[in-house]
């Protein structure tokens, strides 16, 4: 599958929670998908009748049969059953892109962590260029780098919308 196209159903934010979610549990029927992923827009185990409703419509009528044009599910309108297709297990990488980017979050943080490593490492080691400064400021510039990035992912997860 491209990766416009996949962008393309991951642009919106209760497809990628149903996709999560089949992945998880491979087979599963309309109604528990609509309540976990009700459940999550929420914000709590017990979402009202109003948000179950609007979230099983438009799964019925717009995600779900998306998903299955894409070769993602097999989704049964007549049995109401949803059930995963290995190709929806590639796509599920994509849901934790820094698009801007093209990598993990994951990733991030373990280049971080990595560079930041060897750089105090080679700095204890007296390495040249890296024993300009002491391993402490080092240390904070890294720790402060990591603060930085993972302020950025909350906001940024925070601004994107749920529906």
């Amino acid at each position: 599958m491209a990766q416009t196209d996949v962008f393309d159903l991951l642009s919106n934010e209760r497809r990628c929670r149903s996709i999560e979610y089949i992945v998880t549990a491979e087979d599963t029927t309309l109604r528990a998908l609509a309540d976990l992923v009700a459940a999550d827009e929420a914000g709590t185990d017990t979402p009202s009748d109003a948000v179950r409703t609007a979230v099983y419509v438009s799964l019925r009528q717009v995600h779900l049969p998306r998903l299955a044009e894409a070769g993602l599910v097999e989704f049964d309108a007549d049995e109401n059953t949803v059930r995963v297709l290995p190709r929806a297990r590639g796509v599920t990488l994509y849901l934790e892109l820094v698009t801007r980017y093209g990598v993990t979050w994951g990733e991030c943080y373990q280049y971080i962590g990595i560079t930041g490593f060897l750089t105090v490492l080679g700095s204890l080691l007296a390495l040249p260029v890296l024993d300009a400064l002491p391993t402490l400021v080092w240390t904070t510039a890294f720790l402060a780098l990591f603060a930085a990035v993972s302020a950025y992912q909350l906001l940024a997860d925070r601004r994107t919308p749920t529906h």
